[in-house]
């Protein structure tokens, strides 16, 4: 389980994405502080379950399904579950590859 997302990982993001979602589109997402912290723990680590010695989501990418569906599920967040989830990064193992630094969150503007 060592190559799970922090925590802390996940507050760079979701301020992040909270900030850009503020500015761009005026939709408001509660403090990352408004978030139940043994759920999202568990929706973290649920990825990284094995049984009988083997990984239950052996890929990158069965990890990352994992990872959306527990986050989702779970409702971790007081709001913005799914938003969030979305710009999670990948599971890429130790160096957490993916992990985007908070000045290349982008999104999109609305067409109007």
């Amino acid at each position: 389980m060592d190559d799970a997302l922090t925590i802390d990982e996940v507050r760079e993001v979701v301020e992040a994405v909270a900030s850009k979602l503020e500015k761009v589109y005026g939709e408001p997402m509660p403090s990352f502080d408004h978030h139940d912290t043994g759920k999202l723990s568990g929706s973290l680590a649920a990825p990284f379950q094995s049984a009988f010695g083997e990984d239950i989501y052996p890929t990158i990418y069965m990890k990352a399904a994992a990872l959306f569906y527990f986050v989702a599920k779970d409702h971790p967040f007081e709001n913005g579950n799914k938003r969030t989830v979305v710009v999670l990064p990948a599971p890429l193992g130790p160096s957490k590859a993916s992990m985007a630094p908070r000045s290349t969150v982008k999104l999109i503007p609305r067409r109007t």
